[in-house]
């Protein structure tokens, strides 16, 4: 049997070659505009995370390391309550309230537990990002009272 009596043709195999051909370019697309976003999280002072529809953090960048001494690796899996110090955990807490647009959550402000003792004030944004309810975030921290102010500021991109 030859390949027409299949149904396959030149001009059917030429058309599976360039969908192939367009789909690989899509995909290199894709993987430069990913090692973009992951060159932009690693050079970004703040700390940006993922969190599931329960809290629990599936993503943090290595900048927490510099602002409370956790690697990333430590808190994966971890509630995002267990970095709130005990006086600001329900300031953590209501996941359930993350909006998008203008409606975003925005510079919440809150203490932050270090690693090995002490605490930072930071402020913190929250977004859903997907249908499923996923949240994304991001936050910016300094260990001065006098900072809460700054940090704010620098989250909702004005100028204190």
């Amino acid at each position: 049997m030859n390949d027409v009596a299949h149904g396959i043709t030149d001009a059917n195999v030429q058309q599976l070659k360039a969908q192939l051909t367009h789909l690989t370019e899509e995909k290199q697309q894709g993987d430069k505009a990913l090692s973009d976003l992951k060159l932009m999280i690693s050079i970004n002072p703040a700390v940006i995370y993922r969190l599931d529809t329960e809290g629990h953090i599936t993503f943090m960048s290595a900048e927490i390391q510099n602002l409370l001494g956790f690697t990333p690796g430590e808190l994966l899996g971890e509630h995002i309550s267990v970095i709130a110090a005990d006086e600001d955990r329900d300031k953590l807490l209501p996941i359930a309230a993350v909006r998008t647009g203008a409606r975003m959550t925005r510079g919440v402000e809150v203490r932050l537990k270090k690693k090995n003792q002490g605490s930072v004030h930071a402020a913190v944004n929250w977004v859903t990002i997907n249908a499923s309810g996923s949240y994304a975030g991001g936050f910016v921290g300094d260990g001065e009272e006098s900072s809460r102010g700054k940090c704010r500021a620098q989250l909702l991109g004005t100028t204190k």
